[in-house]
């Protein structure tokens, strides 16, 4: 009674269970060492997290350097704001100005349309006191 196929009798048979369970082990300690390497880096993370929150009580103690920078800041930041400041009144002024023109054109144009109205009124008026006049001297029952 012999066996069928010979590599069932190798040690190094990839079919064989034996080496088949020594592959899973080797994955599952791999796994668990991955975990374990990234939990470390996880706590180093935040233990660096933890250094860096309580720098600002130490960078505090630097009083030389930093109002000076701030100070730096809110003149230019102040000075930004007057700047445009100034642009917004003179773009308001220069719009009030634009208004007042166009006011005062409207109104030229609107006394021009009145005047021509008129003048052509008048025409109209003349025109009919004409034609009355010239009824009343040809009518002869209007010389009585």
């Amino acid at each position: 009674m012999g066996v069928n196929d010979l590599n069932l009798l190798k040690s190094w048979n990839p079919n064989l269970l034996k080496n088949k369970q020594k592959v899973w082990k080797t994955r599952d300690e791999l796994k668990q060492e991955n975990l374990k390497i990234k939990e470390l880096e996880e706590d180093i993370k935040d233990q660096k997290n933890k250094k860096n929150s309580l720098n600002w009580m130490y960078e505090a103690n630097d009083v030389s350097s930093k109002p000076a920078k701030e100070a730096d800041t809110l003149i230019a930041n102040l000075l930004k704001d007057k700047k445009i400041k100034v642009k917004k009144e003179a773009l308001s002024l220069k719009a009030k100005k634009v208004k007042t023109d166009q006011d005062i054109k409207d109104r030229k144009k609107k006394e021009l349309k009145d005047e021509i109205l008129n003048m052509q009124e008048s025409k109209k008026i003349k025109k009919t006191k004409k034609k009355v006049t010239k009824f009343t001297s040809e009518d002869p029952m209007s010389q009585f």
